[in-house]
């Protein structure tokens, strides 16, 4: 017998649902009988049927019911003010909302509770997928009023485009974000519904800028050609060859973008005040640009607006002071370059410690991942403080804080601990590479008396010794066996050395760039001795053993000197390289790409091959396109 009662005929659609099944014949036989059940709410807070298939992202059944419903029960509202496509949204179901977009495109616009639009819950949400196809089917000027509303309302519609482009920010989705800071620039300094605006986002993004990445020396050149992954021919030939290529290609292109996005929502604050740069957190900005090290960023905001350069913080410190006490090179050396405040103007902060107790602070949690070991941290720290002290007048190292404590005085006492540790690394470092060179000097001198073949019985001579490998043979063994032992000599050295403040600026890291050298040194002579050795033994009966040998031997070389090497290199540049306040500027390593660019622009045999496109196009590309 045929029932009306909704409990019971839509028995069969909850079957449907639960195992996301496409609706039997009876449940739609009596959906079209009864279309309206689909509008009538089953549960205490509001939600229809048509709620509890999209919220739970039943892909099969959504599909049906789009086909039975009307444009008109899609917009029906919970007691929260969710209509089914902000399910669809909050599921992430990219192909139902598309399907919901072709049935009725108001939905688009109706707010919930909270007043986002589903294109503003996309954002929060941060799904990129989700966000850019809301974005490209959002009419924005619905959404961003420049007409003669009231101004209540457009602060609303405005706070909606500020958490817009903040969540798109925040999920690195910056070509979004670049176009609607140039449809309304206005935006840039709109708090959001969090009450965040662009300035705090990017301050508390390093990873945005160039200075932020800490690239080896083989992606430094991966970036600079990063670039003509987006041309044509050679481009897509060297995406396929270049490992990485596309990933720090994608990686530059964000950068550039974000270039951009910095001189859209600075070019606005050239005539702000102070309440203005306040309300926009522009200040705020500023200081935690100085924190993280984003000099692009701290740069563009201080030529924009001198009076950021004005502000302290709680504890009384200056831009300059929290660029030394948070060892942020890149910034100090921007300011002083351009010539903003020198440090023998900086003001004193609230305990009266001037820009050289500054430099004697040492905030172990605020320098983590720096350098290598306790020892180079402490070299960097002592170059810190000896920078500093070139650049202060004399009486600023004279000069006692408000606890009578001198600059060097309080470095002593804040370094107590890093100088331990420090000592402790050293010779961990030492003993561990010691035994290691105890062992090839061992091996070598034993081999110098057990040569390949043996002895000639008359002559006492060895039997190879008119062949050319055995010559190798004999040298390798001789400075794998010097080096070994100078190698020791060093760590001996290190082991017993004093361990002051001064010497782990040049005396102890020589010795150890020393110790280190011949112990590499050793090890590449003692493998090559072994090669020799085999040489001369197979190469009567096997001539093809040459390359197999040659290749094995390289291996644990190669190998040790990749883990090992860095280190190497990072010691003797920080004891004789350029050092951290003279290197070639990271944030000017973007500026070199642009010169790059430039060239490639006008290079003839460049554009053959690579068909260079304009920066405006390249955002227009298709993988770019919402």
């Amino acid at each position: 017998m045929f029932t009306t009662d909704p409990q019971i005929r839509l028995q069969p659609l909850r079957d449907n649902l639960r195992k996301d099944e496409h609706i039997c014949e009876s449940a739609r036989t009596f959906l079209n009988a009864f279309p309206e059940i689909l509008s009538d709410k089953v549960s205490p807070d509001g939600k229809t049927v048509l709620h509890g298939v999209f919220m739970f992202g039943k892909l099969k059944v959504g599909k049906d019911l789009l086909d039975m419903v009307t444009p008109k029960q899609l917009a029906i509202k919970t007691n929260d003010g969710n209509t089914v496509i902000s399910f669809a949204v909050e599921a992430n179901n990219v192909q139902m909302v598309k399907l919901m977009v072709g049935k009725n495109s108001d939905l688009l616009l109706i707010r919930n509770k909270k007043g986002h639009i589903p294109l503003i819950t996309a954002a929060i949400n941060g799904d990129e997928e989700m966000l850019r196809y809301l974005y490209s089917v959002t009419p924005m000027e619905d959404i961003f009023v420049e007409d003669d509303r009231p101004i209540r309302k457009k602060e609303l519609r405005d706070r909606d485009g500020a958490t817009l482009i903040t969540a798109a920010l925040r999920v690195e989705i910056y070509d979004i974000a670049l176009k609607l800071l140039k449809s309304f620039p206005r935006l840039a300094s709109t708090q959001d519904n969090d009450g965040m605006t662009v300035f705090d986002v990017l301050a508390g993004k390093p990873s945005a800028f160039p200075s932020g990445n800490r690239f080896g020396f083989f992606q430094k050149c991966i970036y600079l050609i990063a670039g003509v992954a987006r041309y044509r021919v050679v481009g897509k030939a060297l995406k396929l060859t270049v490992p990485h290529l596309q990933k720090l290609d994608d990686k530059k292109l964000k950068h550039e973008q974000v270039a951009e996005i910095v001189d859209i929502i600075c070019t606005g604050l050239a005539d702000s005040k102070l309440k203005q740069l306040a309300l926009s957190k522009a200040i705020d900005a500023a200081y935690l640009s100085v924190i993280h090290g984003i000099v692009e960023l701290f740069t563009a905001l201080a030529k924009s607006n001198g009076n950021l350069m004005l502000h302290r913080d709680k504890n009384g410190n200056g831009l300059l002071q929290l660029a030394v006490l948070h060892r942020q090179e890149n910034v100090f050396k921007a300011i002083l370059d351009m010539g903003m405040q020198h440090p023998t103007t900086a003001p004193l902060d609230e305990d009266e410690n001037n820009i050289l107790h500054c430099a004697a602070f040492w905030r172990p949690l605020l320098h983590l991942h720096k350098a290598s070991g306790e020892a180079l941290q402490m070299q960097r720290e002592i170059q810190w403080f000896k920078e500093v002290e070139k650049v202060v007048k004399p009486k600023y190292r004279e000069m006692k804080n408000g606890k009578g404590i001198k600059p060097e005085a309080l470095f002593t006492k804040e370094h107590e601990t890093l100088v331990k540790e420090g000592e402790k690394w050293v010779k961990e470092v030492s003993q561990a590479c010691m035994v290691v060179s105890t062992l090839i000097a061992t091996v070598m001198f034993a081999a110098a008396f057990t040569v390949p073949g043996g002895n000639d019985q008359n002559t006492g001579f060895p039997m190879f010794l008119e062949s050319r490998a055995f010559l190798f043979f004999i040298i390798s063994d001789a400075v794998s066996l010097f080096a070994s032992c100078t190698s020791i000599l060093m760590f001996f050295t290190l082991l017993t050395s004093r361990y002051a403040e001064r010497d782990f600026l040049t005396s102890l890291p020589t010795k150890l760039i020393l110790g280190l050298l011949f112990l590499f040194f050793s090890i590449a002579t003692m493998l090559a001795t072994f090669a020799a050795t085999l040489i001369i033994v197979l190469r009567e009966q096997y001539s093809w053993v040459y390359i197999p040998v040659i290749i094995s031997a390289s291996i644990p070389v190669a190998l040790f000197g990749s883990l090992q090497f860095p280190l190497f290199i990072e010691i003797v540049m920080s004891t004789y390289g350029p050092g951290i306040f003279h290197r070639k500027k990271t944030w000017g390593f973007c500026c070199n790409t642009r010169r790059i660019s430039t060239w490639c622009a006008n290079n003839k045999l460049y554009k053959f091959f690579f068909d260079k496109k304009t920066r405006t196009k390249n955002l227009k590309s298709p993988r770019l396109q919402v």
